[in-house]
């Protein structure tokens, strides 16, 4: 069971005015199972918005890395790090990011995937550079919570299992848990502004704050990677609707080898794009503009059936994870995609796209209520027959 710590709490509450982070994004990215209820968006060199469990609900504003030797130089990603982003596959929305230091001495190298079958975001990462430089390193993360869409009222804690130690926050009924597979040697929970781990880290190079708690405010947790047994390491933010929740989602995706967790991520979006026309010879780059137009309109229209919030009545347990898309916007018309069967864990994925431009609704998907506040959902899956709906244009 999992362990909550409150002492030390933090000064300096609670924290400047809460902001979000810049609006031009490299890229937005997710994995295609519809189980996998995790967004994400990357510009600068580092993740930005963390959305869970659905596409308008963004749950943490950053995350990055912050770099130092402890005596001489403070790096942070976004603001030092010379950094370029780009996919890790020909297909899927997964992305590379290396960032060099100014004096090309170390480079920071991530690859960056949520989880194909749980609510996790997973960061595989590495530091290569000058052996010597390496030796004397400390590497941080940052995570600022923006839990329930929002900077003010979030709470953070150390927390505890089984001799793991790591970082959670809440708001509501919306938890987070950071952790990675690898000790963490310090940690701490912050006021942004004020007690946070930028605040700290910057003014020294030494982490020296290291509180347990930081309550109703805006908030954010920094911890000290264990660089002692290697320079690579998978970091994880698991969500749920309680402690438990997350923290179980957290450890299940740490278990396995990122990897695996990688290959099945490619696999599933392989899947998903290979009855896309081919198209690519008509194009002048190859077809990527393409490719990444459709994978980011399957992206934003993701829908999770088991999810209360979008008043979703389900089908039997077969069609446990079908859902409805919206697949194109053209000239200011909504056109409503059809539902397609994504089972659990790799069920074969059927066809994306019909190849003379329509659109399917399976027989049997639930009947799917439009939220009032989700722009995307503008109609509904009939149970018991199939709609065809011809792309304008």
């Amino acid at each position: 069971m999992a362990i909550i710590l409150n002492s030390p709490a933090a000064s300096g509450a609670p924290g400047i005015a809460p902001r979000w982070s810049r609006s031009a994004k490299d890229a937005v990215c997710t994995a295609y199972s519809s189980v996998s209820r995790v967004w994400f968006t990357v510009s600068a060199g580092i993740l930005n918005e963390i959305y869970f469990p659905t596409i308008d609900q963004p749950q943490v504003r950053d995350l990055q890395f912050l770099i130092t030797d402890g005596e001489t130089f403070f790096h942070e990603e976004r603001r030092n790090l010379e950094s370029t982003t780009e996919y890790l596959d020909q297909r899927g929305l997964g992305v590379r990011i290396v960032g060099h230091s100014p004096d090309g001495r170390y480079s920071l190298i991530k690859e960056i995937i949520t989880d194909p079958h749980q609510p996790t975001l997973l960061i595989n990462a590495r530091l290569e550079g000058d052996p010597e430089l390496l030796k004397k390193l400390h590497l941080y993360v940052l995570l600022a919570p923006h839990l329930a869409v929002g900077g003010w009222g979030n709470d953070g804690n150390v927390t505890q299992i089984v001799g793991h130690e790591f970082l959670t926050a809440h708001k509501n009924n919306v938890w987070l848990a950071l952790g990675a597979n690898t000790p963490f040697l310090k940690t701490s929970c912050g006021y942004v502004g004020n007690t946070d781990g930028w605040q700290d880290i910057s003014s020294n190079f030494k982490m020296d704050y290291e509180f347990a708690s930081a309550t109703d405010g805006n908030i954010a947790l920094t911890a000290e990677i264990d660089l002692s047994k290697g320079y690579a390491f998978t970091l994880g933010v698991g969500f749920g609707r309680e402690l438990n929740r997350a923290v179980t989602t957290l450890f299940q995706s740490l278990a396995n080898p990122f990897e695996e967790h990688r290959m099945r991520f490619v696999e599933q979006w392989d899947r998903a794009c290979r009855h896309f026309r081919p198209l690519e010879r008509f194009s002048g780059d190859g077809g990527v503009l393409y490719t990444r137009s459709r994978e980011l309109l399957l992206a934003h229209a993701k829908l999770q059936l088991a999810d209360p919030a979008h008043a979703v009545e389900r089908a039997d347990a077969g069609e446990a994870d079908e859902a409805v898309r919206v697949v194109a916007q053209e000239l200011g018309h909504l056109v409503v995609g059809g539902a397609e069967r994504q089972r659990s864990h790799d069920a074969g994925a059927l066809e994306q796209i019909h190849p003379r431009g329509e659109l399917r609704v399976r027989p049997r998907v639930a009947t799917v209520t439009a939220r009032a506040k989700d722009p995307l959902v503008v109609g509904h899956a009939v149970a018991g027959r199939a709609l065809r709906c011809r792309c304008a244009g």
